[in-house]
């Protein structure tokens, strides 16, 4: 227990009266990664593992609140349908709906480190089916070529 008055920059929130155990980093850059993946591995594995933790926090009979909780495949493929859940849950009667999605980072590759990760032995389970090739989302159909029907 720490002293009346200071703080811990480990604890970020309590939680059922004990500290969570979140650790804040650094704001991530969005520039691509060049570490190790040995060293992105271990903190993969790391980060899971605290984050499972959380999660069996949240699922406990203890947790005194309406608790949703869904893959981050799940939420990338259909964002807009998850908030628009929990603002209609925390909004008052007749509330708005949301016009538009939030803008996401561009996940290009991502899948494919998580299918490095499968393959070299660490199963991120958490994450859901999030698929090794995104489909576009944005994509045109080809234009057909015009014909002539006589």
């Amino acid at each position: 227990m720490l002293p009346a008055g200071s703080s811990s920059a480990a604890t970020a929130f309590r939680f059922n009266g004990r500290p969570a155990k979140f650790m804040p980093t650094q704001p991530q850059k969005r520039s691509r990664s060049n570490r190790n993946f040995a060293d992105l591995r271990f903190e993969a594995a790391l980060l899971q593992k605290i984050e499972s933790e959380h999660l069996d926090d949240l699922r406990s009979i203890h947790a005194k609140a309406k608790i949703r909780i869904w893959s981050l495949a799940e939420f990338i493929e259909a964002p807009m349908e998850a908030l628009q859940t929990v603002i209609d849950e925390i909004s008052v009667a007749g509330g708005r709906r949301l016009s538009e999605a939030p803008r996401i980072v561009d996940l290009s590759g991502f899948g494919q480190f998580l299918q490095n990760l499968k393959n070299q032995g660490t199963h991120p389970y958490l994450m859901g089916d999030f698929p090794v090739d995104p489909a576009p989302q944005n994509a045109r159909p080809k234009a057909r070529k015009p014909y002539l029907v006589r």
